[in-house]
């Protein structure tokens, strides 16, 4: 529960970032299927950070260990010493796709070879399938030594895992390791291996998953209504089982067979036919999804219902037991249906499937509130039980020789008006949970008390029991009060220690006040939401997604980066990293040397030079961009920026852009056509500065609309922690 806990708080602070980008619903949800689909497997731990807990050395073991046998499976490869494979094991990248993500475009160049590490990926050619690639298959190995333009697509069919060795670093390792003979023979073997290649695409065909799926068949989908239907049936009858069985212990030693309760029999017996039906419907029929594939196979779907059920006690509480009553008489029919018993450990798989059902329709459930019920379902579950057996222990006392028992005080009890036959005999099932609520909450009223040594044994176990449940029920409720407003609660520490850190240094009360300015900004637009970090925890084709969502107009409408191709605009718009600019914070200053261009996301900012004697232009359009000078090498800004409210901008660093900008034609292309445009910009502010030399009632205008400025010692009255604030919750408080 704690760990789900913590991951359900991941997800709300990423649907929180999603939901303040403005990112479609589909992508959102496409984002909650991955991240459900890592819940899946690793259960909320973080791969990352437990390999860089370890040390050094042990990290390249475990990565060794995790990727050198799928860099071994390389044709070319198969001979290759340790030490090679060890050095291009760290040249690798290892990305995860979600279900119809595209890893290889058509008429995109291709970086390397790609392997496939776990789950499974289709070559496509239009839209028909010629090959499944599996665990340890291979794309485009003759990519490591050719440039190659794909002509088919390669698409994730589930959740995949996939290796691309880049060619360019892969060129690298071998030409240090290896000898030129190795290499040239190394290549002779890729380049044929790509002519058989298309032959061999034809010899696999099409997936049986692409067969036609009937009507009778659509039902058993995982996602269809009828399964979603049959899941929610399952829990209640387990549900109903928890509850009916423990009926049985209370006449267990009575003479009283289950005749004389002709509905509570037959609807057990409906019962028994339902999970008769589940049974068979599980091992034959139910198809099942295992890493984002649909498994129709009916070899598979038997392993798996025998790997995730026992099926010895599924065959037992199959069983038609109760016949065996006809031959030992109808009031051992109780200790034949007690075989039933079995089929409740399913309950904890019925609760999984359901919560898999809720996060798919997109339902959200407090998992604090979600433990508190859970624990309570389980409290009520106990007390029943416990009371059924309590009720029990009368008739064992009377078997066992005893004159008086629990029950015959009970009704004795002159302080009392009670007939445990009342309500057609629910009188005493009532003061049998009574007791046991006593019992085990330690309150301990005295009216019900053992009378006997087996009574009085029992009663401890009980009251041992209740001992543990009430903790554990009042921790969970405290658990669930203390989670309530989290985030702004996080927040608030987070701000005490700042505070606190910056009176401890005696910071002026300038600095003090434009820190925590700061702070409330970023908590009343994006609710404490760190986004570079939210954005490094998707995978990189929902990364790039949500950043072409967010920027991708943005850069396609920059002048100077049309000239660069598709890939290199979604490598781009992938490296912008998201930075905020208090009001009056100077963005970029004429004359200096920067290593970043701007992109204004939202807000507002005035631009002056040393030509004009105030600012002439106000920016507040999403997409404006500035600092573009930053990309050439020894060119100064022409221009100073300041920010006149809280700005948020996206910026490209003059390193990423060399990175992402391999190719030196397309690099120059892009440095020219930034050139041109800054000469444009320079030409333009002189024209500018001499019209307003020239008209000087337009610089009286301009002075006019410019002459008011901010004022933001106001501001602090306004404030979440300004002291009016304090003060006006007081008094709300107190009226």
């Amino acid at each position: 529960d704690a760990s789900r806990l913590r991951f359900q708080r991941e997800m709300e602070i990423m649907k929180k970032f999603l939901r303040y980008r403005l990112v479609p619903a589909g992508l959102q949800k496409r984002i909650a299927t991955f991240f459900d689909h890592q819940w899946d497997v690793l259960k909320g731990e973080d791969e990352q950070k437990f390999l860089l807990e370890l040390p050094q050395s042990l990290q390249q073991q475990v990565t060794n260990f995790m990727c050198r046998d799928i860099i071994a499976s390389l044709s070319i490869l198969r001979k290759a010493n340790t030490s090679l494979l060890n050095a291009l094991v760290e040249c690798t990248e290892m990305n995860t796709y979600s279900p119809n993500d595209e890893i290889v475009k058509v008429g995109e160049k291709i970086r390397g070879a790609i392997l496939i590490s776990r789950g499974e990926a289709e070559l496509m050619k239009g839209a028909m399938v010629e090959r499944k690639l599996r665990r340890l298959d291979r794309f485009a190995e003759e990519c490591l030594f050719v440039d190659k333009v794909s002509l088919h697509s390669v698409r994730s069919k589930g959740f995949s895992e996939v290796l691309i060795l880049p060619s360019v670093l892969f060129q690298r390792v071998i030409n240090f390791q290896c000898d030129e003979d190795h290499i040239a023979q190394m290549k002779e073997t890729s380049l044929a291996l790509a002519k058989n290649g298309a032959k061999a695409n034809k010899l696999f065909g099409l997936s049986d998953d692409l067969a036609y799926i009937d009507s009778f068949e659509k039902h058993f989908l995982p996602s269809s209504k009828f399964r979603k239907i049959w899941d929610i049936l399952v829990l209640i009858g387990l549900v109903l089982y928890v509850f009916y069985l423990p009926i049985s212990f209370m006449h267990l030693i009575e003479n009283s067979p289950f005749t004389k309760t002709p509905v509570l029999l037959s609807l057990q017996y409906v019962l028994d036919a339902f999970f008769i039906a589940d049974a068979v419907f599980n091992f034959h029929y139910f198809v099942y999804f295992e890493e984002g594939l649909l498994v129709r196979d009916k070899s598979y779907i038997h392993q798996k219902f025998i790997s995730s059920r026992n099926c010895w006690r599924e065959i037992i509480g199959m069983l038609p037991l109760d016949l065996l009553s006809c031959f030992f008489g109808g009031r051992y029919l109780h200790h034949f249906r007690l075989v039933k018993v079995v089929r409740i450990p399913n309950i904890v798989n019925s609760f999984q499937n359901i919560d898999s059902m809720l996060s798919e329709l997109n339902i959200d459930i407090d998992l604090s509130l979600y433990r508190v019920i859970k624990l309570n379902i389980v409290m009520i579950t106990a007390c029943h039980w416990v009371g059924c057996i309590w009720f029990m222990m009368a008739s064992l006392s009377m078997a066992s020789g005893y004159d008086g028992n629990w029950r015959v005080a009970d009704e004795n009890n002159e302080f009392l008006s009670v007939k445990h036959s009342d309500f057609a005999g629910f009188a005493g099932y009532l003061r049998s949970v009574y007791w046991a609520l006593v019992g085990m909450s330690t309150v301990g009223y005295g009216d019900i008390i053992p009378t006997n040594i087996i009574e009085t044994t029992y009663a401890t176990f009980v009251i041992l029991l209740g001992g543990l449940f009430l903790p554990a029920i009042v921790g969970g409720l405290a658990a669930y009060m203390g989670n309530f407003n989290i985030a702004g609660k996080t927040f608030q520490k987070k701000l005490a220690r700042v505070r606190s850190y910056l009176l401890r240094i005696n910071i002026g009360d300038d600095v003090l006040e434009k820190v925590l300015r700061y702070y409330n900004f970023h908590w009343s637009r994006q609710g404490g939401i760190i986004e570079n970090e939210a954005m490094d925890k998707l995978p990189t084709t929902l990364r790039f997604s949500v950043a072409s969502h967010i920027n991708g107009s943005m850069i396609e409408s920059t002048p100077f980066f049309s000239r660069c191709d598709q890939s290199t605009k979604q490598i781009i718009v992938t490296a912008l990293q998201s930075r905020v600019f208090t009001p009056l914070d100077i963005i970029a200053k004429e004359g200096d040397n920067g290593f970043e261009m701007f992109f204004l996301q939202r807000g507002r900012v005035t631009i002056s030079t040393s030509q004009m004697s105030l600012p002439v232009i106000t920016s507040s359009s999403k997409g404006d961009f500035f600092g573009e000078c930053y990309l050439l090498d020894s060119e100064t800004s022409c221009e100073t920026v300041t920010a006149c409210v809280y700005c948020e901008f996206y910026v490209l660093s003059q390193d990423d852009f060399k990175e992402i900008v391999e190719s030196a034609d397309e690099r120059l292309s892009v440095q020219n056509s930034v050139q041109h445009y800054v000469n444009q910009k320079k030409s333009r502010y002189q024209k500018m500065a001499r019209n307003l030399t020239l008209r000087p009632k337009c610089e009286r205008l301009l002075k006019q609309k410019m002459g008011e400025k901010p004022r933001l010692s106001s501001m602090n009255l306004i404030l979440p922690d300004s002291k009016l604030l304090l003060l006006w919750d007081t008094v709300l408080l107190s009226s």
